[in-house]
Parts: structure tokens; C-alpha cells; sequence
């Protein structure tokens, strides 16, 4: 596209008029403040109020001076002498500096350090920027060519003189061929000397001792020493032994006691037994005389009295002690505190109260004190009988819990057994001809330890069979616990509701489950050890008899015959063996009798 052309040949009708390419004819901005001082800018700085900077870059390749100079800065110390008018104290004042000079755009900063009490305006002297020269050379600015150690430099009207330079300055302005000049000292301020030697020499002209509250609360906020204590009540009628902790703050010398809740102890709420307070000792009264008590204490250095007497202060507060209120001094493992006419031993304190003490006072020994415990005694309630109405369980809620609510059930186990149950032939243990011919099925169940009977049903026989005993949790002969699997044997005798029954038989699936969860008849290794042992003298009498059964035995002799030979074998033990060495097949019952005489010689 082409450029518009500087004159339309359209007339200057009204809204018609198209926009021309006009130069812009503002003016620039002359005037400024440089320092707090109303300048006048020179076109130059105008241009850019960031020039580049004038030092240069050691032949490396030509870099822009922001980047060759980023981050670093020339640093002088130096001096100016200001006059002071219409005072008789002093005539002038020599005023240290620091001047910092930016090599990537020649700036400078002027910093004066402030000092204390100096009573003029100190910082920051002069902001960062560009310093021009004094006339006649005032169209230039400083550069680092007009730095260097021994040369005096005026800002504003205002001299300085470099006195040093830090390490990196030199090495700096020697790289560019500078030679830095000989460090020299700032001379002192002369009024400044004098008031540090009035402010030295300062003594008290009267014999009165600051009290420095505000002093004593900067220092010691929240220091706080804390003690273990006891107070021994147990003398006093339904009175016991109360343990207390004790914190007594270093900011304003005041003390707090904490009671320590025990279980069961019938107290309650925050458990604060003393609010913070100056704790005042035993037997002073609450109420002094005017005058009898001061902030201040006297020690008398000569026995005269009247004006001939010398007295001086006890600064360090090393009195008779007698203040009238228990003090730090006073806190130490093994003392008794009088608490408002309660005694209370100390016995121990923390770590932050040994190392306050260690660093304060030298103590060394921190042994805490040892109390005897009383025994508690604990008392037992007889569990009553139960009244036969409902569950045991159910009914010893009622005993053991003020609020009513049903036993809980142990589900983990209802998980793990679910329906199993262990099933068990028996009979009546007794001599009557009635009962002798009823058969039972006794069923353990595995997810609560409930037991069932149920009798075999016999036509004509004159009794009706079915449920016998109904399914729930039965007690053991002792009374002490309920019947579980370990109970269970074969040929043994259990008493069920009053009634003795005998075990004749069980499953497959009850000989295994007592096997593997370790009933003592149906262990193995005992069965095997039996054997040995009861045939120690006449072992070959034992592998006869055995072998004579043959080498595939029927289950009942083999156990008929070995429960002969080994007296003390039990018929749960005499099955164990005979499970043990018998054929995978459940429905053969022969027994391998080679492998166990092999296994009895092993």
C-alpha cells in the first residue's frame, strides 16, 4: 500500500475532511526534580534516562552493560564535613558514608549508617540515579574513571572523600588499569567523643535503685519454670495424696498450681488449684505496716550511726531473705511450700527449670524426690448366680452396665466357622436298661460355642426322640467356664444338663478339625511316644501281634489290639493312629500296619 499523500486534492467540505499524516508537535518535558532539586533536563537525558555504562569490558566480546555489569557494585567509604551554626558544643560534624556505584548505568546511591541518638535525619542520602558534576562541568555526569580511593567528589554542593573501597572494588578498578590509592582513616567526630565519654562516665549521684519491671518482662516473657509437686492430704478424714504442678513465671515472679486429675478421682473441670499469684509464705501477714516493706535494701558498711554511717544498696539482692513472698530462691526439689496452709513437697522439675537453675545459680543435683505409693486395692464383686431366666451373657449386662444393652457377638469368629460344626455319637453313661440302647448326636457349633442333642427316634420303643437339648451355651463341671472343643473325646465322658453322656464316635471332619487345632489325644507324636515307651521291653511281642492283624489291618482290631499293648493309649489316641496310617479312601478303614511299626522302630 501506498502512503497517504501529505495533501488531498478533496476539498475541506464539512465532515468530509480525511486524517493527514501530521507531525506531532508537543513538546518534551524539561523540567525535574533530581534529589528533591528542581533541574532542568538536557536533551541527551531525555533520550534515555538509562545510558549505557562507560566502563569497560576487559576485551570480551561487546555485551550490552546490563548484562556485562548485572549485580555489581562498587562500594566506597568516605566522609563529608557539615557545618553547625550558633552552638557552642561543637563547630562541625564529620558524617560517615557509603557510596555505591553501579557500573551497568553509572548510577550512584549515597548511605549514611545510622547511629544512635544522633539527632538527625540518617539513611538514605541520596537515592540511586545518575549524578551530574558541579559546573562548570555540570553537562557531564560521574563515571568510574572519577572513583578511586584518596579523590574528593561533590554531590549537590555537598564534598565528600573516599577514604577505602572494599576488595572487589579494587580488584575491579585495578583490572582497568586504575591505581587505587593508600586506605586512610576517617577522622572522628569531636563532639560525638565527648558525649560518649559524659555518657562512660555517668555515675549516680543518689543511692536509688531502678526497678525495672519492664525490663525484668522483656527479658523473662514466657519463661516459665514448672515443678512437680504433692500434697499429702491423706492424714485428714476421706483425705488422699493430691499431685500438683507448679509454674511460677519469670516475668513478674507470680505463681500457678495445676491439679493433675487422676481416674476416678470424683473431680472435675480445668483443675486450676491456685490462680496465678504472688504467693505470699507462711505465717506473714496479708496486711503490713506502713513502711515495713520496701523495693529497696540497705546494707550498713559502718556500724556508726547517725550521719557518720555508710550504707550502700544490695543490687544483687543477696539480703536475709526475708521477702514476703515465696521467690525462685525458694523453689528447689526436696522443699515444702505453705499454699495458704497447705504443704506441698516438691519432687521434681523439667528440663527447661535444670538448665535455668545450671545456668543461674550452679545447681548441679537435680534428684527427684521418691514417694511411696499407697497399693490400691482393688475390690472384687462375687458375679451373682445366674437366675436361670434368659442367657448368662444376657444377664450379666445387667450386672456389669448401669444402661441395658444386648451382649456383643464375637463376628470375627461367625466369619471365620460360619454353619461348621463338630458331630459327635454318644450314649448314656448308666446302668439303666431303659437307657442304656438310646443313641444321641451331640452337635458343637464352631461360631458361638453352642451345644445341641438330639436323640436318635426308635420305633415302639416307647420314648420320643428329636431335640433333647436345645442349642445354646452349656457350663462345664467346674463352673468356672462353658464347654468348648477341647472337651470332646472319643470314649470320654461329658455331663450335659445333669445328664453323663459318653462320646462312641465322631466325623471325618471333627477328627481332622481336632487334630489340627492341637487336642492333646489327637497329637501324633504323643500317640507315637506311648507306644514306645509302653513297649520298651517288649517290642518284639508288639511288631508280632501287629504284624498278625496282617499288612492291611481293619481299623477296629488294629485299635483294639494296640489300646491291649499300650495301656496308656486312649481310644481318641488308638483313632489318631489309626487315621494316621490309614488308606486316603475314607470308605476303606485298613491301616497300613508295616508303616506304623516303621514309624514306632524310627
Amino acid at each position: 500500500a501506498t502512503k497517504m499523500a501529505t495533501s488531498s486534492r478533496v476539498p475541506p467540505l464539512p465532515l468530509g475532511s480525511m486524517t493527514q499524516n501530521v507531525k506531532p508537535s508537543h513538546k518534551a518535558q524539561q523540567l525535574g526534580f533530581a534529589n528533591g532539586v528542581a533541574v532542568v533536563r538536557s536533551a541527551d537525558e531525555r533520550v534515555s534516562r538509562r545510558q549505557p555504562s562507560s566502563a569497560a569490558q576487559d576485551g570480551a566480546a561487546p555485551q550490552p552493560a546490563w548484562l556485562a555489569f548485572d549485580r555489581q557494585t562498587l562500594c566506597f567509604h568516605g566522609y563529608f564535613q557539615e557545618a553547625v551554626h550558633e552552638k557552642r558544643d561543637e563547630h562541625f560534624r564529620v558524617r560517615e558514608c557509603k557510596i555505591y556505584f553501579f557500573p551497568e548505568d553509572d548510577t550512584i546511591e549515597v548511605i549514611e549508617p545510622r547511629k544512635e541518638n544522633s539527632g538527625i535525619p540518617q539513611g538514605k542520602l541520596l537515592r540511586r540515579h545518575r549524578v551530574p558534576k558541579p559546573a562548570p562541568h555540570d553537562d557531564d555526569y560521574y563515571r568510574v574513571e572519577d572513583l578511586n580511593v584518596g579523590n574528593e567528589i561533590t554531590f549537590y554542593g555537598r564534598t565528600f572523600l573516599l577514604c577505602s573501597c572494599d576488595p572487589f572494588t579494587r580488584d575491579f578498578l585495578t583490572k582497568l588499569g586504575v591505581v587505587v590509592g593508600d586506605e586512610q582513616q576517617v577522622p572522628r567526630d569531636p563532639y560525638t567523643m565527648v558525649r560518649k565519654e559524659m555518657k562512660d562516665a555517668e555515675i549516680a549521684l543518689r543511692p536509688y535503685e531502678r526497678q525495672d519491671k519492664l525490663r525484668q518482662f522483656l527479658d523473662n516473657d514466657r519463661k516459665v519454670l514448672r515443678f512437680y509437686a504433692v500434697w499429702d492430704d491423706s492424714t485428714s478424714e476421706a483425705g488422699e495424696r493430691r499431685y500438683m504442678v507448679l509454674h511460677y513465671f519469670l516475668a513478674d515472679d507470680t505463681i500457678e498450681i495445676r491439679e493433675v486429675q487422676q481416674t476416678n478421682s470424683g473431680r472435675d473441670g480445668p483443675g486450676v488449684f491456685l490462680k496465678r499469684q504472688k504467693l505470699p509464705r507462711a505465717g506473714s501477714s496479708l496486711v503490713h505496716a506502713p513502711g515495713s516493706v520496701t523495693s529497696r535494701t540497705l546494707l550498713n558498711v559502718f556500724a556508726k550511726s547517725g550521719l557518720n554511717g555508710r550504707s550502700i544498696l544490695d543490687s544483687l539482692h543477696q539480703g536475709d531473705g526475708n521477702t514476703p513472698h515465696y521467690t525462685e530462691r525458694d523453689l528447689e526439689i526436696g522443699n515444702e511450700l505453705s499454699v495458704f496452709g497447705r504443704n506441698m513437697l516438691l519432687c521434681d522439675c523439667d528440663e527447661f527449670t535444670k538448665k535455668y537453675y545450671r545456668s543461674t545459680y550452679g545447681v548441679e543435683d537435680f534428684t527427684p524426690v521418691q514417694l511411696e505409693e499407697p497399693e490400691d486395692v482393688v475390690i472384687e464383686h462375687p458375679v451373682p448366680p445366674h437366675t436361670g431366666i434368659g442367657s448368662e451373657e444376657d444377664s450379666l449386662v445387667s450386672v456389669n452396665h448401669l444402661i441395658l444393652k444386648p451382649p456383643r457377638k464375637e463376628f470375627s469368629k461367625w466369619f471365620k466357622e460360619g454353619s461348621s460344626s463338630l458331630q459327635f455319637n454318644a450314649r448314656l453313661d448308666t446302668t439303666n436298661a431303659l437307657d442304656v440302647d438310646r443313641n444321641f448326636s451331640i452337635a458343637y457349633y464352631l461360631a458361638d460355642d453352642t451345644v445341641a442333642v438330639f436323640e436318635q427316634r426308635v420305633r415302639n420303643s416307647g420314648i420320643v426322640g428329636g431335640k433333647f437339648l436345645e442349642r445354646r451355651p452349656v457350663k462345664h463341671v467346674d463352673g468356672t467356664r462353658n464347654i468348648n472343643a477341647m472337651d470332646f473325646a472319643l470314649n470320654g465322658v461329658l455331663e450335659l444338663n445333669h445328664f453323663r453322656f459318653v462320646i462312641t464316635d465322631a466325623s471325618g471332619f471333627t477328627l481332622k478339625y481336632l487334630e489340627e487345632s492341637g487336642h492333646p489325644e489327637a497329637q501324633l507324636p504323643n500317640c507315637i511316644q506311648k507306644c514306645q515307651h509302653d513297649n520298651a521291653g517288649r517290642m518284639d511281642e508288639f511288631k508280632a501281634a501287629v504284624l498278625a492283624l496282617g499288612e492291611m489291618a481293619k481299623m477296629d482290631a488294629f485299635e483294639e489290639t494296640v489300646r491291649h499293648l499300650t495301656p496308656s493309649l486312649t481310644a481318641h489316641e488308638a483313632r489318631t493312629l489309626s487315621r494316621a496310617f490309614g488308606q486316603d479312601d475314607p470308605k476303606v478303614a485298613d491301616v497300613a500296619t508295616n508303616d506304623f511299626l516303621a514309624q514306632v522302630y524310627a
